[in-house]
């Protein structure tokens, strides 16, 4: 019994740390879609743009 929960703990935790980077990469991939349209659109200058793109890739959103 608990040779199981030892062994699941272990399945979980690689299956987390193996599959989290992908979903910083999909969040940052949107992210940078919509801040692309903000600019196309005139909805941010391009001094907002830098500094919100430097925060996205820096992982600070």
């Amino acid at each position: 019994m608990f040779f199981g929960l030892i062994l699941l703990a272990v399945i979980l935790y690689f299956l987390f740390k193996t599959f989290k980077p992908s979903f910083k990469g999909e969040f940052e991939d949107s992210a940078l879609k919509i801040l692309n349209e903000k600019l196309a659109k005139g909805e941010i200058t391009e001094e907002e743009y830098k500094r919100k793109k430097e925060l996205i890739m820096k992982g600070r959103f």
